[in-house]
């Protein structure tokens, strides 16, 4: 991806991460976006506040706060609302990048975030 799309705007915002096939789905809050350069490729890297996992029915607390996608792998498209999808043709990964103000997950929704909220 030679587009060095502004990402701030997510900062603040929250990404939603799925793949049907493999059966996962995590939505967390956007601290930090960035491209970064890894060598010979780039990459889209977020850093996140918190992630949570939807598993049996709800919103549980997931431990890992980094999410990253190759921009050799990952097409990065403009879906409306300020909305940013990133599609891997490889695995069938699905991320959307909700800006600030946009479409949110209550934090207070998932289990085993309230306590460290407090």
């Amino acid at each position: 991806m030679t587009d060095k799309t502004d990402l701030t705007k997510y900062i603040g915002g929250q990404i939603e991460v799925q793949n049907d096939e493999e059966g996962y789905r995590y939505r967390g809050e956007i601290e930090n976006i960035a491209i970064e350069d890894e060598g010979t490729k780039e990459c889209i890297k977020a850093d996140l506040k918190w992630l949570a996992k939807w598993q049996n029915g709800e919103w549980v607390l997931d431990d890992r706060i980094v999410y990253k996608a190759g921009t050799l792998i990952y097409s990065i498209s403009d879906i409306g609302d300020d909305r940013k999808s990133l599609y891997c043709h490889v695995n069938g990964e699905l991320a959307v990048l909700y800006p600030k103000g946009g479409s949110r997950l209550d934090p207070l929704k998932v289990k085993g975030l309230e306590a460290k909220l407090e």
